[in-house]
């Protein structure tokens, strides 16, 4: 009675989220102008990530008067704004190979349409030669082949910026560190409600009580941060930095309340999780514009079903964090492999807000994780799980919905390993063994690895092997996740073999796991 009474809650909480974010929703806009140049060629110029429509019809007001003012015979035929989730405009603004030559601007894209391929290409190759050596200089590509994106000046110059690097990577991990120290110098101050036991289910694989709201080290290296980017000169990613802190509160309050009172429950954890999506999707405009699926891309073009499904899925993607948090180092590694792809993935496409993002949350993991592996003197916790699953789940929506070159796949086979798991654990525990699909249990991929690979391999006894096997899981499940990892990062743009790629993943995943479960181990892994 008491989980349906919260499941109705839930329910009607995001129902009520979904209208609100209508209300308001903050999503990017493309301003598009379209220009009759000559009697065989139009000049269709767009740009990209406009914060409101207002902001997106002054632009596109100003590039009309622009155009027509340095082209007298020009004719404007076209002056509109679409939403940032208009495919058609997006791909545009991608790398995706074009019918036409396009132009690409610092901030934008001329695209020369006309039925003669030679004039296009010859007008677009003028521009280029004309803006040469300009601030403003074009870029002209061909048509029918990828496109190199231009990127934003601003990562290169944050590549080599000591202040930067000093603000995104080393003050999270001093802070992140120091907080760690903290909480393990002064345990027993906080022992009673902080720490997580021996004995205290299926999945606990350590020796002693050991305090588990490390999740506090890497929130306080978030803050620390978000609040220094400002100050320093960077105060637009500064500025969406601590929006999406401000979303990212709630599913770590929520989890949090899990590590300290022990009986939040997982509905209440998911409950918070989808309320931080929600507070994402109207402050940030994180609503996926498509998952390259015709039938399901036509649903999300309306807004409710788009908020709902982005919902849904940043609050499967953090709970799949917390399901792989069971042994030393491993929640916290394959985090910090998906962060440096994302990280990788933004600076190609020049978005310098997810590049930054991406830094500072390595940076704190590492202070965190310098306590964590091999020592396991404290734990990421419910709290610090679901901070980091919803962190990377934003992120990866943020960079889909930013930047259309990015395929809607790519995040998806970047964190197939964990959103696997948990479909998984969902499937076998509700249809194979009749239990309901949230309820914990040790048969996880990695408590596998724990009982039947690793302890196969170094033994159970004495009890002081447990750490040794404790950590001897994460480096292989690790290597394990390069399977689809590596392919993400080798195909960002490319939806087929993405979507190849995570197929097989799957299909790797369901055979390595029967596998171990008949005592069938591969023997690359004995």
């Amino acid at each position: 009675m008491k989980n349906n009474t919260v499941a109705a809650t839930l329910v009607a909480l995001l129902f009520g989220l979904i209208v609100l974010s209508l209300l308001d929703p903050k999503i990017s806009f493309i301003s598009k102008v379209t220009v009759r140049a000559a009697a065989n060629l139009n000049l269709i110029f767009l740009q990209g990530n406009h914060t409101d429509e207002m902001a997106c019809q002054e632009a596109a007001s100003m590039v009309a008067r622009v155009v027509t003012a340095s082209c007298p015979t020009c004719v404007l035929t076209a002056q509109e704004c679409v939403a940032g989730r208009d495919i058609d405009a997006g791909r545009y603004l991608g790398n995706q190979p074009l019918q036409f030559p396009s132009a690409r601007a610092t901030n934008g894209v001329i695209v020369y349409q006309s039925d003669s391929a030679d004039i296009a290409l010859s007008t677009c190759k003028g521009a280029e030669t004309q803006t040469a050596g300009k601030s403003h200089q074009l870029t002209c590509d061909p048509p029918n082949i990828p496109r190199k994106s231009r990127g934003d000046t601003h990562i290169a110059m944050s590549l080599t910026s000591l202040k930067f690097w000093l603000t995104t990577l080393i003050v999270p991990f001093g802070i992140s560190f120091l907080l760690g120290w903290g909480i393990i110098r002064y345990e027993r101050l906080h022992a009673n409600w902080s720490t997580d036991h021996v004995d205290g289910g299926p999945q606990k694989f350590h020796e002693t009580p050991t305090p588990r709201i490390g999740g506090a080290c890497v929130a306080a290296g978030l803050l620390s941060c978000a609040s220094l980017l400002p100050v320093l000169n960077f105060p637009d990613v500064g500025n969406e930095i601590t929006l999406l802190l401000v979303a990212g509160f709630a599913p770590f309050a929520g989890g949090l309340a899990e590590d300290l009172l022990k009986s939040a429950g997982v509905l209440n954890r998911l409950l918070f999780t989808m309320i931080g999506a929600a507070i994402a999707s109207w402050l940030l405009g994180a609503i996926l514009p498509a998952v390259d699926i015709p039938v399901l891309d036509a649903l999300l073009q309306w807004s409710p079903v788009a908020i709902a499904f982005t919902v849904f899925a940043v609050s499967g993607v953090s709970n799949s964090i917390n399901i792989i948090d069971g042994f030393n180092g491993l929640a916290g590694g394959f985090a910090i492999l998906v962060l440096m792809s994302l990280a990788y993935v933004a600076t190609q496409v020049g978005d310098q807000a997810i590049f930054a993002a991406s830094i500072m949350l390595i940076g704190a993991l590492f202070g965190f994780l310098y306590w964590n592996y091999p020592k396991g003197r404290i734990f990421l916790g419910d709290g610090g799980a679901y901070l980091v699953g919803f962190w990377l789940a934003e992120l990866s929506v943020l960079l889909v919905v930013r930047n259309p070159a990015v395929s809607p796949w790519f995040p998806l086979l970047l964190l197939a390993y964990p959103v696997f798991e948990t479909l998984f654990s969902s499937y076998r525990r509700a249809l194979l063994r009749g239990r309901p699909a949230g309820h914990p249990d040790g048969l996880h991929l990695h408590t596998l690895f724990f009982r039947r690979v690793v302890g196969r391999r170094i033994g159970s006894s004495p009890p002081k092997t447990v750490t040794e096997r404790n950590n001897s899981v994460a480096p292989q499940i690790l290597l394990i996740s390069l399977i689809c990892i590596i392919p993400a990062l080798l195909f960002w743009g490319n939806s087929r073999w993405l979507a190849a790629g995570t197929i097989f993943f799957c299909l790797y995943y369901s055979w390595l796991y029967f596998r171990i479960t008949r005592w069938k181990t591969p023997r690359w892994l004995q």
